[in-house]
């Protein structure tokens, strides 16, 4: 889900912390509010998916999975 921020200020985050208390996934967009660094840290070890729209440009598409392999680690 994308651009939750525009319902709540503090957006994805919320929804991925409720969820990882409920142990239920949650899934980041690339058009998220949030970056997935601010998600992973309210997830904990709870596992959610990044949802990556691919960009025509490359070293974008590289940089963001970089952050969410970093995220995980």
């Amino acid at each position: 889900m994308a651009a939750q921020g525009l319902a709540h200020a503090s957006g994805e985050l919320a929804t991925a912390k409720g969820m990882a208390q409920v142990g239920s996934i949650f899934s980041l967009s690339t058009y998220g509010n949030k970056t997935i660094e601010e998600v992973a840290n309210v997830s904990g070890k709870n596992p959610f998916f990044f949802q990556l729209y691919m960009s025509k440009n490359n070293q974008f598409n590289e940089f963001i999975l970089a952050q969410a392999v970093k995220a995980w680690r």
